[in-house]
């Protein structure tokens, strides 16, 4: 199974680079190219292979931010034809909304706990302690809602779960947010979101990409 960069690796590859004559323009090339993986691994000591934030493909740039309250979620749901259940608009109304929320544009990865290496599955929080090793970011309340309203096309049968900050419902549960399409229809859903909870390999979450940060050698 692919390994992460070290500490050691790191310094390792920052000075195997710069003797090799290897610009910041090099990796953004291959970065662009599909090809960071293997550049990495040219330039590592042969003790395991990098897993790069790239290998995880964004699903998705959505906007987010346009709805600044639960009402308003509500609304474009309703208008969409997006089905809520009681649980989910009580869930809704939990959200604290910032006063400052901005909208942006944000990249979206979908990932398993099999594509991040968790291959026996995981407890929430030890996935997103995977993606954040990966470079990726649990989610924003809103950012569930927002996939909701965003994704009408999603295929029959199709399912997953959001990072987030769990939320506390009306009844003491926490939940996260899950965004589904069953013979129903289209759905904001809600699920287990407590500590130690267990998830399989094979499901799958909805994650923020970090923003991308100049490289530097």
């Amino acid at each position: 199974m692919a390994k992460l960069m070290t500490n050691n690796q790191g310094v390792a590859l920052a000075l195997k680079g710069r003797k090799l004559g290897v610009t910041c323009a090099d990796f953004q090339k291959a970065l662009n190219d599909g090809r960071a993986a293997e550049f990495l691994n040219t330039l590592l000591p042969r003790d395991g292979a990098v897993v790069p934030v790239r290998s995880l493909p964004t699903w998705k740039t959505t906007r987010v931010g346009t709805h600044k309250t639960a009402d308003a979620f509500r609304a474009a749901c309703k208008a969409a034809g997006i089905r809520i259940s009681a649980w989910e608009y009580d869930l809704l109304g939990k959200i604290v909304f910032p006063a400052d929320l901005i909208e942006e544009d944000v990249e979206f990865v979908r990932a398993s706990n099999q594509d991040l290496g968790l291959t026996k599955g995981a407890t929430k929080e030890d996935t997103e302690k995977r993606a954040l090793e990966l470079g990726l970011l649990k989610c924003m309340p809103w950012d569930g809602p927002a996939i909701r309203e965003a994704y009408p096309n999603q295929p029959l049968g199709e399912w997953f779960l959001v990072m987030m900050d769990a939320i506390t419902d009306s009844n003491g549960y926490l939940n996260v947010f899950e965004v589904v399409r069953n013979d129903g229809g289209l759905w904001l859903g809600a699920s287990s979101g407590r500590p130690g909870y267990f998830r399989r390999a094979g499901s799958v979450w909805l994650f923020r990409r970090k923003k991308s940060s100049p490289l530097k050698l």
